[in-house]
Protein backbone atom coordinates (compact mmCIF):
# COMPACT_ATOMS: atom_id res chain seq x y z
CA UNK A 1 0.00 0.00 0.00
CA UNK A 2 1.73 3.33 -0.91
CA UNK A 3 0.61 6.28 0.92
CA UNK A 4 -0.15 9.38 -0.57
CA UNK A 5 1.65 12.53 1.72
CA UNK A 6 1.63 10.30 4.27
CA UNK A 7 -1.85 10.02 4.37
CA UNK A 8 -4.02 7.34 2.84
CA UNK A 9 -6.81 7.61 -0.04
CA UNK A 10 -10.56 6.35 1.21
CA UNK A 11 -10.46 3.21 -1.09
CA UNK A 12 -7.21 2.57 0.63
CA UNK A 13 -8.46 3.74 4.43
CA UNK A 14 -11.13 1.19 3.59
CA UNK A 15 -9.39 -1.75 2.11
CA UNK A 16 -7.03 -1.10 5.52
CA UNK A 17 -9.82 -1.61 8.20
CA UNK A 18 -11.91 -4.38 6.39
CA UNK A 19 -8.15 -5.83 6.98
CA UNK A 20 -7.28 -4.80 10.19
CA UNK A 21 -10.63 -6.34 11.77
CA UNK A 22 -10.09 -9.55 9.66
CA UNK A 23 -6.43 -10.16 11.28
CA UNK A 24 -7.25 -9.34 14.41
CA UNK A 25 -10.86 -10.74 14.69
CA UNK A 26 -11.23 -13.25 17.36
CA UNK A 27 -11.29 -17.03 16.19
CA UNK A 28 -13.41 -19.55 17.95
CA UNK A 29 -11.13 -22.46 16.68
CA UNK A 30 -8.18 -22.09 17.12
CA UNK A 31 -5.21 -23.46 14.09
CA UNK A 32 -3.25 -25.83 16.21
CA UNK A 33 -4.61 -29.20 17.33
CA UNK A 34 -4.94 -29.69 21.31
CA UNK A 35 -2.11 -31.73 21.18
CA UNK A 36 -0.30 -29.26 19.44
CA UNK A 37 -0.97 -26.80 21.43
CA UNK A 38 0.05 -28.12 24.88
CA UNK A 39 3.04 -29.18 23.59
CA UNK A 40 4.14 -25.45 22.63
CA UNK A 41 2.60 -24.68 25.81
CA UNK A 42 5.15 -26.90 27.75
CA UNK A 43 7.88 -25.21 25.76
CA UNK A 44 6.80 -21.81 26.95
CA UNK A 45 3.25 -20.15 27.03
CA UNK A 46 4.26 -17.19 24.78
CA UNK A 47 5.50 -19.19 22.02
CA UNK A 48 1.68 -21.07 22.16
CA UNK A 49 0.27 -17.97 21.79
CA UNK A 50 1.60 -16.88 19.02
CA UNK A 51 2.02 -19.98 17.22
CA UNK A 52 -1.88 -21.85 17.60
CA UNK A 53 -4.40 -19.36 16.37
CA UNK A 54 -5.70 -17.85 13.23
CA UNK A 55 -5.05 -14.58 13.89
CA UNK A 56 -3.11 -12.02 15.85
CA UNK A 57 -4.77 -11.22 19.44
CA UNK A 58 -4.73 -8.03 20.46
CA UNK A 59 -3.50 -8.50 24.07
CA UNK A 60 -3.74 -5.51 25.49
CA UNK A 61 -4.53 -1.94 24.73
CA UNK A 62 -2.94 0.42 27.02
CA UNK A 63 -5.11 3.61 28.40
CA UNK A 64 -3.06 6.25 30.09
CA UNK A 65 -4.69 7.26 33.42
CA UNK A 66 -3.33 10.50 35.59
CA UNK A 67 -3.28 8.81 39.03
CA UNK A 68 -2.13 4.93 38.24
CA UNK A 69 -2.57 4.29 42.33
CA UNK A 70 -5.82 4.97 42.28
CA UNK A 71 -6.74 2.67 38.83
CA UNK A 72 -4.66 0.52 41.16
CA UNK A 73 -7.16 0.75 44.10
CA UNK A 74 -10.47 0.65 42.06
CA UNK A 75 -9.80 -2.76 40.28
CA UNK A 76 -9.23 -4.18 43.90
CA UNK A 77 -12.44 -2.58 45.12
CA UNK A 78 -14.11 -3.55 41.66
CA UNK A 79 -13.21 -7.87 42.94
CA UNK A 80 -10.94 -7.95 39.81
CA UNK A 81 -7.53 -10.22 39.91
CA UNK A 82 -4.43 -7.17 39.37
CA UNK A 83 -1.09 -7.47 39.77
CA UNK A 84 0.44 -6.78 43.16
CA UNK A 85 2.57 -4.22 42.54
CA UNK A 86 2.93 -1.69 40.19
CA UNK A 87 5.62 -1.79 37.76
CA UNK A 88 8.10 1.16 37.45
CA UNK A 89 9.48 3.55 39.53
CA UNK A 90 7.55 4.29 42.77
CA UNK A 91 5.15 6.82 43.99
CA UNK A 92 6.58 10.41 43.31
CA UNK A 93 5.29 13.97 43.38
CA UNK A 94 7.53 14.46 39.99
CA UNK A 95 6.57 11.31 37.92
CA UNK A 96 9.25 10.03 35.83
CA UNK A 97 9.50 7.68 33.04
CA UNK A 98 5.99 4.68 33.13
CA UNK A 99 3.93 3.25 36.18
CA UNK A 100 2.17 0.46 34.98
CA UNK A 101 -0.66 -1.78 36.42
CA UNK A 102 -2.93 -4.55 34.91
CA UNK A 103 -5.66 -6.72 35.75
CA UNK A 104 -4.74 -10.25 35.01
CA UNK A 105 -5.43 -12.15 31.79
CA UNK A 106 -8.94 -13.60 31.41
CA UNK A 107 -9.76 -17.33 30.79
CA UNK A 108 -11.55 -17.48 27.51
CA UNK A 109 -12.96 -20.33 25.48
CA UNK A 110 -11.60 -21.33 22.55
CA UNK A 111 -12.12 -24.65 20.54
CA UNK A 112 -8.77 -27.09 19.07
CA UNK A 113 -9.36 -29.56 16.64
CA UNK A 114 -8.49 -33.03 17.61
CA UNK A 115 -6.18 -35.42 16.63
CA UNK A 116 -5.41 -39.15 16.94
CA UNK A 117 -2.20 -41.05 18.20
CA UNK A 118 -0.68 -40.85 14.72
CA UNK A 119 -1.30 -36.92 14.18
CA UNK A 120 -3.81 -37.28 11.97
CA UNK A 121 -5.88 -34.12 12.18
CA UNK A 122 -9.73 -34.72 12.04
CA UNK A 123 -11.15 -31.69 9.71
CA UNK A 124 -14.57 -31.60 10.98
CA UNK A 125 -15.50 -28.39 12.83
CA UNK A 126 -18.54 -30.02 14.25
CA UNK A 127 -18.30 -30.86 18.27
CA UNK A 128 -17.52 -34.29 17.72
CA UNK A 129 -14.16 -32.73 16.00
CA UNK A 130 -13.04 -30.37 18.56
CA UNK A 131 -12.38 -29.88 21.97
CA UNK A 132 -13.28 -27.07 24.27
CA UNK A 133 -10.68 -25.51 26.36
CA UNK A 134 -9.75 -22.80 27.86
CA UNK A 135 -6.56 -20.25 26.93
CA UNK A 136 -5.71 -17.17 28.97
CA UNK A 137 -3.81 -14.29 26.41
CA UNK A 138 -5.76 -11.11 26.65
CA UNK A 139 -5.36 -8.57 29.81
CA UNK A 140 -6.01 -5.24 30.78
CA UNK A 141 -3.32 -2.80 31.10
CA UNK A 142 -2.85 0.94 32.36
CA UNK A 143 -0.54 3.24 32.60
CA UNK A 144 0.66 6.80 34.03
CA UNK A 145 3.46 8.57 31.94
CA UNK A 146 5.45 11.04 33.53
CA UNK A 147 8.87 13.10 32.65
CA UNK A 148 11.48 11.85 29.67
CA UNK A 149 14.71 11.02 31.81
CA UNK A 150 18.24 11.78 30.01
CA UNK A 151 20.77 9.32 29.45
CA UNK A 152 22.16 10.29 32.81
CA UNK A 153 18.55 10.12 34.95
CA UNK A 154 18.57 6.71 33.47
CA UNK A 155 22.14 5.72 34.77
CA UNK A 156 20.84 6.83 38.03
CA UNK A 157 17.14 4.63 37.40
CA UNK A 158 19.02 1.84 36.71
CA UNK A 159 21.34 1.79 39.83
CA UNK A 160 18.02 2.61 42.47
CA UNK A 161 16.57 -0.22 40.53
CA UNK A 162 19.06 -2.46 41.29
CA UNK A 163 19.51 -1.62 44.41
CA UNK A 164 15.76 -1.83 45.07
CA UNK A 165 15.63 -5.60 43.12
CA UNK A 166 18.66 -6.60 45.74
CA UNK A 167 16.21 -5.33 48.76
CA UNK A 168 13.00 -6.50 47.84
CA UNK A 169 13.76 -10.16 47.06
CA UNK A 170 11.64 -11.54 49.75
CA UNK A 171 9.38 -9.03 50.48
CA UNK A 172 5.45 -8.80 50.23
CA UNK A 173 4.09 -5.97 47.82
CA UNK A 174 3.59 -3.41 50.09
CA UNK A 175 7.19 -3.66 52.24
CA UNK A 176 8.37 -3.59 48.57
CA UNK A 177 6.71 -0.62 47.70
CA UNK A 178 8.06 0.87 51.11
CA UNK A 179 11.42 -0.18 50.40
CA UNK A 180 11.87 1.58 46.63
CA UNK A 181 10.34 4.45 47.89
CA UNK A 182 12.96 4.26 50.83
CA UNK A 183 15.86 4.16 48.13
CA UNK A 184 14.14 6.52 45.41
CA UNK A 185 14.24 9.61 48.00
CA UNK A 186 18.50 9.61 46.66
CA UNK A 187 16.21 10.76 42.89
CA UNK A 188 15.34 14.62 43.27
CA UNK A 189 11.67 15.17 43.55
CA UNK A 190 11.30 18.36 42.52
CA UNK A 191 11.24 19.54 38.72
CA UNK A 192 13.35 22.57 39.38
CA UNK A 193 15.91 20.19 41.12
CA UNK A 194 15.19 17.57 37.95
CA UNK A 195 16.01 20.16 35.15
CA UNK A 196 18.94 21.62 36.83
CA UNK A 197 20.85 18.49 37.42
CA UNK A 198 19.68 17.33 33.94
CA UNK A 199 17.94 14.71 34.78
CA UNK A 200 15.25 15.33 32.18
CA UNK A 201 14.09 16.65 29.58
CA UNK A 202 11.96 19.74 28.82
CA UNK A 203 10.48 21.67 26.52
CA UNK A 204 10.94 25.42 27.16
CA UNK A 205 8.00 28.33 25.98
CA UNK A 206 7.47 31.75 26.85
CA UNK A 207 4.90 32.56 28.54
CA UNK A 208 6.18 36.70 29.33
CA UNK A 209 7.83 39.68 27.27
CA UNK A 210 11.58 40.13 28.62
CA UNK A 211 12.93 42.93 29.62
CA UNK A 212 14.38 45.52 26.80
CA UNK A 213 17.66 45.39 28.75
CA UNK A 214 18.08 41.23 27.22
CA UNK A 215 17.65 41.98 23.76
CA UNK A 216 20.77 40.90 21.91
CA UNK A 217 21.87 38.97 24.41
CA UNK A 218 22.96 35.53 24.97
CA UNK A 219 20.33 32.74 26.08
CA UNK A 220 22.93 30.36 27.54
CA UNK A 221 22.42 28.54 30.58
CA UNK A 222 22.98 31.77 33.47
CA UNK A 223 20.37 33.62 31.21
CA UNK A 224 17.63 30.92 31.15
CA UNK A 225 17.29 30.26 35.07
CA UNK A 226 17.34 33.97 35.67
CA UNK A 227 14.44 34.16 32.83
CA UNK A 228 12.66 30.84 34.31
CA UNK A 229 13.19 32.11 37.36
CA UNK A 230 11.48 35.87 35.93
CA UNK A 231 8.74 33.86 34.90
CA UNK A 232 9.69 34.85 31.00
CA UNK A 233 10.16 31.33 30.36
CA UNK A 234 8.60 28.28 31.42
CA UNK A 235 10.00 24.96 31.81
CA UNK A 236 7.87 21.95 30.77
CA UNK A 237 8.81 18.76 31.14
CA UNK A 238 8.85 16.42 28.04
CA UNK A 239 6.42 13.07 28.32
CA UNK A 240 8.44 9.98 27.82
CA UNK A 241 7.09 8.04 25.08
CA UNK A 242 8.46 4.73 25.52
CA UNK A 243 8.45 1.82 27.26
CA UNK A 244 10.42 -0.08 30.33
CA UNK A 245 11.39 -3.31 29.45
CA UNK A 246 11.85 -4.83 32.47
CA UNK A 247 8.60 -3.44 33.59
CA UNK A 248 6.83 -4.88 30.52
CA UNK A 249 7.90 -8.11 31.59
CA UNK A 250 6.78 -8.00 34.80
CA UNK A 251 3.28 -7.55 33.56
CA UNK A 252 3.65 -10.23 30.69
CA UNK A 253 5.24 -12.80 33.43
CA UNK A 254 2.29 -12.02 35.69
CA UNK A 255 -0.29 -12.88 32.98
CA UNK A 256 1.57 -16.32 31.68
CA UNK A 257 2.26 -19.64 33.36
CA UNK A 258 5.75 -19.84 35.06
CA UNK A 259 6.10 -23.22 35.47
CA UNK A 260 6.10 -25.98 33.13
CA UNK A 261 4.46 -29.21 33.16
CA UNK A 262 6.17 -30.61 35.97
CA UNK A 263 5.84 -27.98 38.19
CA UNK A 264 8.81 -26.65 37.61
CA UNK A 265 9.79 -22.85 37.16
CA UNK A 266 10.58 -22.28 33.28
CA UNK A 267 13.99 -21.32 32.63
CA UNK A 268 14.34 -18.05 30.68
CA UNK A 269 17.14 -17.78 28.55
CA UNK A 270 19.31 -14.57 29.35
CA UNK A 271 18.61 -12.34 26.14
CA UNK A 272 20.75 -11.81 23.25
CA UNK A 273 19.92 -8.08 21.80
CA UNK A 274 20.70 -8.16 17.83
CA UNK A 275 20.72 -4.22 16.90
CA UNK A 276 22.33 -5.14 13.33
CA UNK A 277 19.09 -7.82 12.80
CA UNK A 278 16.78 -5.34 13.46
CA UNK A 279 18.17 -2.36 11.25
CA UNK A 280 18.36 -5.04 8.54
CA UNK A 281 14.94 -5.94 9.36
CA UNK A 282 13.55 -2.41 9.15
CA UNK A 283 15.86 -1.22 6.45
CA UNK A 284 16.59 1.68 8.34
CA UNK A 285 17.78 2.77 12.19
CA UNK A 286 15.32 2.78 14.75
CA UNK A 287 15.03 6.55 16.53
CA UNK A 288 17.51 7.45 19.19
CA UNK A 289 15.28 8.43 21.65
CA UNK A 290 17.18 10.11 23.62
CA UNK A 291 18.84 12.34 20.51
CA UNK A 292 14.56 12.72 19.89
CA UNK A 293 13.85 14.29 23.28
CA UNK A 294 17.26 15.92 22.96
CA UNK A 295 15.90 17.65 19.53
CA UNK A 296 12.51 18.53 20.69
CA UNK A 297 14.41 20.55 23.78
CA UNK A 298 16.80 22.67 21.64
CA UNK A 299 14.57 23.36 19.41
CA UNK A 300 12.16 24.67 21.93
CA UNK A 301 15.08 26.57 23.31
CA UNK A 302 16.18 28.21 19.84
CA UNK A 303 12.49 29.22 19.13
CA UNK A 304 11.95 30.97 22.76
CA UNK A 305 15.91 32.74 21.91
CA UNK A 306 14.14 33.87 18.46
CA UNK A 307 11.11 35.16 20.36
CA UNK A 308 12.96 37.34 22.64
CA UNK A 309 15.71 38.79 20.68
CA UNK A 310 18.25 36.53 21.93
CA UNK A 311 21.07 34.72 20.30
CA UNK A 312 21.13 30.96 21.30
CA UNK A 313 23.84 29.81 22.74
CA UNK A 314 25.25 25.60 22.54
CA UNK A 315 24.54 23.49 24.55
CA UNK A 316 22.43 25.13 26.79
Amino acid sequence: MILENSRLTEEQAAVFISEALRTFSWQAVAAATFDQFNILKAEHPILADIASFQSAHINHLTPRTLDISAVQTAIKEAGMAVKARIEGPPIRKCPILLRQTSFLALEEYVHFRRSDSSGLVFASDTEAGLIKAGHTARFGEVEERGAAVTDRGQVLYERLLRETMEMTTNAGPEEADGLAKDVFKQYPDTWTELRKERLIHCEYVCVRKVSPNEAGRQLDEVTLERLISQGVIEARPITYEDFLPFSAAGIFQSNIQSRDKDGRPLQMKHPKPDLPGLVEALGEEPVNVQKWYSVIQNRSLKAVAEKLGMTAAWPC
